[in-house]
């Protein structure tokens, strides 16, 4: 008897084969399912890949970014609504609700009339220019209806500024009408009308 015949053996195991996997989905099964590039596609698929096919999709989606239905004024997921070649929308100003300048110039329009009626020369330009958005309900994203001269004395959005403050900034700024162009005497006419804190017509003299 040799000495080699008195040591333990190593008992030899066999390795899986890749059949014995089948069931946890590491490796995929043969199909008849063909792709038209040639590829093969299983119902058992990979798990690996089954769960991380939702995730990639989703960052897909969030790459090509998700449609916008905020309002204009709002704001969207990847930023302000702004068309492309728009102006900037204004940023809202630090000064007090009153218009007309801000600080101790000017007038602070804080005890103008709350209701009232429109001049008519200045209705007929809001009636071209911003109704068409700016009605009851408000299309194509704008915030709220302007149709009224109490419309204009609302506050804007969340802040402490009358609307028809608002108003004269994206008017000026060229932000408004929205992809349009407003000519410069009725552009001139609104703004002489909202710097002077936007009063009514005299009774019986308005348009609405």
């Amino acid at each position: 008897m040799r000495a080699t015949d008195l040591a333990p053996r190593a008992r030899s195991t066999p390795l899986p084969s890749p059949a014995a996997f089948a069931g946890l989905g590491l490796f995929p099964r043969k199909s008849r399912h063909a792709t038209p590039a040639g590829l093969r596609y299983s119902p058992a698929m990979p798990l690996l890949f089954r769960r991380l096919a939702p995730i990639a999709l989703f960052s897909l989606l969030a790459a090509l970014g998700f449609a916008c239905t905020a309002d204009l004024e709002e704001g969207c997921l990847g930023g302000q609504c702004v068309p492309p070649g728009s102006p900037p929308i204004p940023p809202l100003p630090t000064s007090g609700a009153g218009g007309g300048g801000g600080g101790d110039a000017g007038p602070t329009c804080d005890d103008t009339p709350a209701t009232g009626d429109f001049p008519c020369d200045v209705f007929a330009v809001l009636q071209t220019h911003c109704h068409g958005c700016h009605q009851s309900p408000p299309l194509s994203g704008a915030p709220y209806s302007l149709l009224t001269y109490e419309d204009t004395r609302e506050l804007h959005g969340v802040t402490t500024k009358p609307r028809f403050v608002r108003m004269a900034e994206v008017v000026e700024s060229g932000f408004m009408p929205l992809m349009a162009t407003i000519p410069e005497a009725d552009k001139q006419l609104l703004l002489d009308w909202l710097s002077t804190c936007g009063l009514p017509a005299p009774d019986g003299m308005g348009c609405e």
